[in-house]
């Protein structure tokens, strides 16, 4: 498959819309640029080396800027596009940039040996997305591109103009392809077993330390070979106790250089050139030392000299992470980049990126030993760990029934003997087998590997993959938390059915977790009857009796008593006066009452203790939902907000109070004088007024 863009669709449009190989697609400039940054091996950026740019006569002036050179690119030359997921301190700086890794052999001839290349400019982040590559899947083919070096400051960028004759193509790899990420972990898995390792799931690791010009280095070789090989927590055991010793993790060797699996380069430029330039000038001594890392390594780990507020760094489906300082000694960091170069997104909770605590795609944390926790359900049903122990349900196929599972955390997974039908991860599948959305089940047992699991503590966890399916790249989304007795209602799921999941109990111990799925609704509606091919023949008869020759008689009598001649007397008596209170007994009553005090505690933010008047003030059903599902110091919300679930969300004790529509109808009507009819309970009337001006801009913070 090959989707392209080619200049008549980029020429002499500057923002539009246009549709080329099926793909639409919005253009804003008049140029691609694919743009990195490169560096001296003996000036850092003051300089230039020419011994990696191969034959300087290929390359001609600028036209207009005699402080830049341009180098056309050979049309059979073309990269792989890979997802540059950026992680920051400061989570709000956070990104994903498109980037081009290119093979070993055309960088060193080309780029002075740098592989990958952020992509910029007029082939951004919507245009790929749109069509939809796979990071580590696809080649970006271009026709009539050259390359532009600046002399000052060494940067290149790969430039596709908008003239005749230019064509930008991505082609989707097929997965024998041998530059598909997928082979090229089999070609590495097949390499280390002939060469010394036959355990199955073995990635060889190299630690690159870097010193930059002034001598700093973020680590010494002792506390970096403790902290990523040796602690009892580190990114080598966190893996192997994870995994159920299925995914080993070796110190890279084959090199006398190399101790213990950590390398020490060198380079001549201070940790504040920046993190592009700095990635760059590490790399390139790299591979000078030792060679073509990918071809060696499973997986190679830039640890280098702490500088600027970015935390690390990786490319999905790929083999490179980046540390900044310190954090490449932090097991949560290592275990979180190298996830992403096996694979995996983000894990998310409430659309806040990072925020699904429960696991090690989550936020990491400035601690070497911990927090001890693995991954979520839908991570784990993508990692292909749990195999015995995972299932796919399907609700289509299951409407208007009830299943019972048991559901035991990570530490409960067997790799031999019977399982007793018992699972780690339960996939909900929606729309996963086409790469849309599922949802998944798990048990976060806090016990073993998993103790030190910092939320969602021995409930049951729901999350949402939106994207990926179940095997491919995608976020995950923290939607509910369960304790037993709880459920949560996946409602309109493929715009056909509901699916209620239910905490009923636990056994074991503790470390079993069982779990019931009804599933409800009238299925996929009956298909129209195709048209006939021809209208059908006229009737030979007409289809109703035809009319008499003349009209038929009036009757006799009116079909109706007529009314009489005058209107009837007003009453003697006026009505009733008009109640002074809203009469209640044929209103719904819930004999249960909502605390008054804080139901919820958020782990950050301005407005971080909630009370009921949080369900209430819920921008939609989901959201609604959702917070009744959480818990609060032992206690579900929907069990100390009865009445204010019960109304809003539809769950708990109090649930025939639901009225269909009326979550978020606070919000869209704030400002109307019209007045909100109370809910009752008990008599008494519950607080329904809008949300406060601190509340609204909570709720748009966190919704």
């Amino acid at each position: 498959m090959k989707y392209s863009l080619n200049a008549a669709f980029l020429l002499g449009q500057i923002i539009g819309f246009s549709s080329f190989g099926g793909i639409s697609a919005s253009v804003a400039e008049e140029s691609l640029l694919l743009t990195a940054s490169t560096s001296s091996s003996s000036g850092g950026v003051r300089g230039r080396n020419n011994k990696n740019n191969g034959d300087d006569s290929r390359w001609i002036p600028h036209p207009t800027d005699n402080r830049r050179r341009r180098l056309k690119m050979d049309n059979t030359e073309d990269c792989l596009l890979v997802l540059k997921v950026m992680d920051y301190e400061d989570h709000s700086l956070d990104h994903d940039v498109w980037a081009c890794e290119f093979p070993y052999d055309v960088a060193q001839r080309n780029f002075n040996g740098n592989e990958f290349m952020d992509i910029e400019g007029i082939l951004p982040t919507q245009v790929l997305e749109e069509m939809k590559p796979e990071s580590g899947a696809c080649l970006l083919k271009t026709k009539g591109a050259f390359v532009e070096e600046s002399l000052d400051t060494m940067e290149m960028k790969l430039v596709i103009p908008t003239n005749n004759g230019t064509d930008v193509d991505v082609e989707v790899l097929d997965e024998s392809h041998p530059r598909h990420y997928k082979q090229r972990r089999m070609k590495q898995q097949r390499a280390l077993r002939s060469l010394a390792d036959s355990r199955p799931g073995s990635r060889s690791v190299l630690v690159v330390r870097v010193v930059d010009s002034g001598g700093r280095a973020g680590s010494s070789v002792a506390q970096l070979r403790d902290d990523i090989f040796l602690d009892g927590f580190s990114l080598k055991t966190g893996y192997a106790q994870c995994s159920k010793n299925q995914m080993i993790i070796e110190p890279a060797t084959g090199n006398n250089q190399i101790q213990n699996g950590i390398v020490t380069v060198n380079i001549n430029v201070p940790a504040s050139v920046g993190q592009q330039s700095l990635q760059t000038v590490a790399f390139n001594a790299a591979t000078q030392q030792l060679g073509s890392l990918s071809a060696q390594w499973d997986l190679v780990m830039f640890c280098q000299p702490g500088d600027g507020r970015w935390l690390a760094y990786a490319f999905i489906n790929s083999w490179a992470s980046f540390y900044n300082g310190l954090w490449c000694n932090r097991v949560s960091a290592g275990m979180h980049e190298v996830g992403h170069n096996f694979g995996l997104g983000h894990s998310n909770e409430d659309n806040f990126e990072y925020a699904d605590q429960s696991s090690m795609m989550g936020f990491s944390y400035d601690s070497d030993d911990g927090p001890k926790m693995c991954f979520n359900a839908a991570k784990n049903f993508q990692l292909g760990w749990y195999e015995r122990m995972k299932q796919s349900y399907y609700p289509l196929n299951n409407i208007n029934r009830s299943t019972n599972f048991v559901l035991v955390g990570v530490d409960g997974y067997r790799t031999s003997g019977d399982t007793q039908g018992k699972l780690v991860t339960l996939r909900v599948v929606e729309d996963g087998d086409r790469n849309g959305r599922d949802y998944y089940v798990g048990y976060n047992d806090a016990t073993g590997v998993n103790s030190g699991t910092l939320e969602g503590r021995n409930q049951v966890l729901v999350f949402q993959k939106p994207s990926g399916g179940p095997n491919g790249y995608g976020t995950s989304d923290r939607i509910a938390e369960l304790n037993v007795g709880n459920s949560y209602t996946i409602r309109n799921l493929s715009n056909q059915v509901d699916v209620t999941i239910r905490f009923t109990s636990v056994g074991n111990g503790g470390r079993d977790a069982n779990v019931e799925i009804v599933t409800s609704g009238d299925g996929p509606p009956a298909p129209v009857p195709a048209p006939t091919r021809f209208p059908t023949n006229f009737p030979t008869q007409p289809p109703v009796p035809s009319p008499t020759r003349f009209p038929t008689n009036f009757p006799t009598q009116p079909p109706v008593p007529s009314p009489t001649r005058f209107p009837t007397n007003f009453p003697t008596q006026p009505p009733v006066l008009a109640p002074t209170q809203a009469p209640n007994n044929d209103l719904p009553v819930c004999n249960a009452e909502d605390e008054s005090g804080v139901v919820f505690r958020k782990p950050r933010g301005r407005s971080r203790n909630k009370k009921c008047k949080w369900v209430r003030n819920a921008k939609n059903l989901k959201t609604a939902e959702k917070r009744c599902n959480k818990s609060y110091e032992g206690a579900s919300v929907q069990d100390r907000c009865p009445v204010s679930c019960g109304r809003y969300a539809g769950v708990g004790s109090c649930a025939f109070l639901f009225e269909e529509g009326l979550a978020g109808s606070k919000n869209k009507n704030r400002g109307n004088k019209s007045p909100i009819l109370p809910i009752f309970y008990n008599g008494a009337a519950v607080d329904e007024s809008p949300p406060e001006d601190d509340e609204k801009k909570e709720e748009n913070y966190y919704n």
